[in-house]
Parts: structure tokens; C-alpha cells; sequence
């Protein structure tokens, strides 16, 4: 087994997706206007989904530099 798949590497990562994807296919049409909140871990993730599932992307963050 190659050291990057390590299950306890990559499970955090596999439960951020699909706490980020899920409702985001579940209540989410192409076109539709969605506001991520946080650019941090799980926004971060939101934001990649929503954008590449053809949402109307926007992000809320209360720090000027990111």
C-alpha cells in the first residue's frame, strides 16, 4: 500500500468532502447563487465544489487577507 493512502491521512479529508458535497448536491441546481462562509478547511473544500458543480460561487471571510 503506497504511504499517501494511509486511512488515518486521508479520512479527514474523505469526511470534510462529503460534509461539504452532500448538501451541496442535495439542495444545489447549476446556476444557483451559493455563499460559502469561511475560507478555512471546510470552506475552502465548499468553495471548490460549488464552483466546479457550476454554482454562482461566493465567499464570506471576516479577514481581508484571504
Amino acid at each position: 500500500m503506497n504511504s499517501w493512502f494511509d486511512p488515518k491521512r486521508i479520512a479527514p479529508i474523505m469526511w470534510a468532502g462529503a460534509t461539504t458535497y452532500c448538501p451541496l448536491r442535495k439542495y444545489g441546481k447549476p446556476g444557483m447563487k451559493v455563499g460559502i462562509v469561511g475560507i478555512g478547511g471546510l470552506g475552502h473544500l465548499g468553495i471548490m465544489f460549488s464552483s466546479k458543480m457550476w454554482f454562482k460561487t461566493y465567499a464570506f471571510s471576516t479577514s481581508k487577507e484571504k
